[in-house]
């Protein structure tokens, strides 16, 4: 909330921050037990102005944060990783956005399921 002076009268105003960044992730499927993928992450800032500080991470093991630095209005940047898929159930990464100044976004990409290795 933000307050503010109006005509002699004190105000509360709600204010609601978006994010600027769309992503479009992409990986392989169908998915193997133990396989090494490489996951692709797409990010445009869809802003008019430049967002700074910008660092992308993903809650897989290995998709540690990179950095973009400072994001230019809608330009975008990719971003790469190369992870192995665990032995059986879902991969169903998150990706996540920040900035000092365009917001967070979380992105969920689609689930795909882990064939598990058969063993003889």
């Amino acid at each position: 909330f933000l307050k503010a002076e109006a005509g002699g009268h004190s105000v509360a105003v709600q204010t609601v921050v978006k994010s600027v960044f769309d992503v479009e992730v992409t990986y392989p499927a169908p998915l193997t037990g133990g396989q090494i993928i490489n996951i692709q992450a797409l990010v445009t800032n869809a802003s008019d102005f430049e967002a700074h500080d910008v660092e992308v991470s993903g809650s897989i093991a290995g998709m540690n944060t990179q950095s973009l630095g400072t994001l230019p209005a809608h330009n975008s940047k990719t971003i790469r990783w190369t992870v192995t898929v665990r032995d059986s159930g879902v991969f169903d990464p998150l990706i996540f956005v920040s900035s000092s100044d365009g917001g967070n976004t979380t992105v969920s990409p689609p689930s795909v399921p882990i064939t598990p290795v058969s063993t003889p």
